[in-house]
């Protein structure tokens, strides 16, 4: 999915639009800076991309239900 809304090329401005529709839905809740939205992007990306990083987190998910 992240890919297929990078081949898309909406740009910044979805982030930045993304980014303010966080706050004024949570605005109590901190941490969805733009900066933050593209961490968490590349952190997503990271993880899956390799078969045994999905595993654990599948595994992880788990445990916290």
């Amino acid at each position: 999915m992240v890919q297929k809304k990078a081949k898309s090329r909406w740009g910044a401005g979805v982030v930045n639009q993304l980014c303010l529709d966080f706050k004024t839905t949570f605005p109590d809740v901190r941490g969805f800076s733009v900066r933050n939205l593209y961490y968490m992007k590349e952190w997503y990306e990271f993880y899956m991309t390799d078969d045994e990083h999905k595993q654990i987190l599948h595994q992880l998910g788990a445990k916290l239900q």
